[in-house]
């Protein structure tokens, strides 16, 4: 984790707080994932709503992904927008009434590839009866995180009624985000599909897996894709699961320290730049560079206080690694991409929430 101690001062010109990326990480993490999946036959769709950047977009198709997920519709419309049209799957249920089919309609003729997700009758009525006809669908199986998605022995009859526009199966290890629960969710995840495929009794086509902690454990049969994001940065929960090394962590927000005292410092990045996402197993919100006992235990909208004793004074700058990148990603317009120069890159699909 030193390098982001060591960008702390290759930033100085800049005001805080500000997101900063390592570029060489960024890229290590690409590749190293790429080639786990190409050595192990499995295409990567990597999940954009981590780094919202049609920029990062493109270097992950650049090294290799077959195509993008995108959480909705408008995302998918701006990264098209950006000029990258490409092969897209939208991961969220979308039911298709009159506002979310003139998206559709726009994401279509943006990409060159566009499918759907469905988990009940309701949308796979809707996307059937009124999506554009080269618009497939997936449909989604509840593995174990218990949000959207239906059980194994049900998705064949959702398959059934899409008939043509029916591309696979896809789910959602997400209850993998738990200590030691990781292995455990991704056969959760490789079994789910190949019940849902051998209850349609055919092969399936598309057999697609996605979380970051999962992602080792669900690359194998029958799994045919995965969809992680997280990968790209890491984030001090995924440090904690153990699906990233202190040395694989590429983002960061820059602080200044703006109050100190005996008992207490507090800095200019708050809620508004470290959200307010913390896992019940971890206790700070977020992990300070080269500070391992200082903890970040409540956050104001501008203010994040630091239990902390004559550990740092009033100016210093600190790196923050989040716990949760994707949302804090989301609240910043523009990062710092630390390469072989210093520059600013738009983070051009924040919000796009629709």
């Amino acid at each position: 984790m030193r390098h982001l101690a060591s960008i702390v001062a290759a930033t100085a010109d800049l005001a805080t707080p500000f997101l900063v990326v390592d570029e060489q990480v960024m890229l290590h993490n690409i590749s190293r994932l790429q080639a786990k999946c190409d050595a192990a036959g499995i295409a990567l769709r990597p999940h954009i709503k981590t780094h919202k950047s049609s920029e990062i977009a493109r270097r992950q198709l650049d090294a290799g992904a077959g195509g993008v997920t995108c959480a909705t519709l408008s995302e998918a419309i701006a990264l098209g927008e950006a000029g990258i049209g490409t092969d897209v799957y939208v991961s969220t249920p979308i039911f298709l009434n009159p506002p979310k089919l003139r998206l559709l309609e726009q994401a279509v003729e943006l990409h060159e590839k566009l499918t759907l997700t469905v988990d009940s009758s309701d949308i796979a009525r809707s996307v059937s009866a009124q999506a554009p006809p080269e618009v497939g669908a997936m449909v989604e199986v509840d593995s174990g995180l218990r949000r959207t998605g239906v059980a194994p022995e049900r998705a064949s009859h959702l398959a059934d009624e899409l008939g043509e526009r029916f591309r696979g199966f896809a789910t959602h290890g997400g209850h993998g985000y738990r200590l030691g629960a990781a292995e455990e969710a991704g056969r959760d995840e490789r079994g789910a599909l190949a019940a849902s495929e051998a209850a349609l009794g055919r092969p399936a086509g598309v057999l697609s897996a996605g979380s970051t902690p999962t992602a080792p454990h669900a690359m194998g049969p029958p799994v045919t894709e995965l969809r992680p994001g997280t990968y790209v940065y890491g984030d001090h929960q995924q440090v904690v699961l153990g699906a990233c090394r202190p040395e694989e962590l590429a983002a960061a927000v820059v602080s200044t320290v703006i109050h100190a005292s005996d008992d207490r410092i507090v800095i200019d990045a708050g809620a508004k730049a470290l959200s307010k996402d913390r896992a019940e197993w971890l206790d700070s919100y977020g992990r300070i560079v080269d500070h391992d006992t200082a903890v970040i235990d409540r956050l104001n909208d501008n203010h994040g206080m630091v239990e902390s004793s004559g550990l740092l004074a009033v100016g210093d700058r600190v790196a923050v690694v989040p716990n949760h990148i994707c949302p804090v990603v989301n609240l910043f317009d523009e990062f710092a991409l630390m390469g072989d120069r210093l520059h600013t890159v738009g983070v051009d699909l924040r919000g796009r929430l629709r």
